[in-house]
């Protein structure tokens, strides 16, 4: 089998549009291109939310400056700053909850998508798995100096053998498991197991040559083989 990786994108859940050349005859580059924006689209179905709760963030600010602009002696610019902080608030916590929910399930949506391309694909043994690499990422010294002690910031260091703090990031990427190009090029057929030869016999598609897919199996002349190996080839 041959294997593929389609990476993320600066330690995101949005993953790069880049052909792996393995993929060549078997899935083309522009229906490769949408069932990868296809799972992207599950990591930025929040974007929508979160840009019109920033704009309201941002208006509840803007009422809030008016409002003290103007002085709080006037019962209407009370009002309007009062109001833009409500807004302001109110945005701001339901912007955290989107992000804490999309975090939670958003591998999920992804795993449930590619459930839903690997069933298009059983037929040419193709299988879209999502996988992660646990990596490293070493804190600048000067910078874990200065908040050293803030609960905030200390949540999650480690340390290594030398005792410098790191964090731990998983960094999503997406893994194509497809036949290997010599598989592609095998017709396999099985035979009756009261002749005199093997059950099994392979050969080779001559893509120049059309004839070759009209030959009787009793004129079939191949390669016997272990089919239990070749499924591991």
């Amino acid at each position: 089998m041959n294997t593929s990786r389609v990476n993320s994108i600066s330690k995101s859940s949005i993953f790069e549009l880049i052909y792996p050349p393995n993929l060549n005859g078997l899935i083309q580059q522009s229906e490769f291109e949408i069932l990868i924006k296809r799972i992207n689209k599950q990591s930025t179905l929040s974007a929508k939310y979160n840009i019109i709760l920033l704009f309201l963030i941002l208006v509840g600010i803007i009422l809030i400056v008016i409002g003290v602009v103007k002085g709080f002696s006037k019962e209407v610019n009370q009002i309007l700053a009062a109001f833009g902080l409500i807004i302001s608030l109110f945005s701001l916590f339901l912007l955290s909850i989107i992000f804490i929910i999309s975090k939670i399930n958003i591998s999920d949506k992804i795993k449930y998508e590619l459930d839903l391309i690997n069933e298009n694909y059983k037929s040419k043994n193709i299988k879209w798995s999502l996988r992660h690499d646990l990596t490293r990422n070493f804190i600048n010294e000067e910078l874990y100096k200065k908040k050293l002690g803030k609960s905030s910031f200390m949540y999650g260091i480690k340390y290594d053998k030398n005792n410098k703090p790191y964090r731990e990031e998983y960094i999503y990427f997406i893994e194509i498991e497809s036949p290997s190009r010599f598989l592609q090029n095998l017709t396999v057929k099985t035979i009756s197991s009261n002749q005199n030869h093997c059950d099994t016999i392979i050969s080779i598609k001559d893509n120049n040559n059309n004839n070759n897919n009209n030959k009787n199996i009793e004129d079939e002349k191949g390669i016997c083989v272990n089919m239990d190996e070749l499924k591991n080839f």
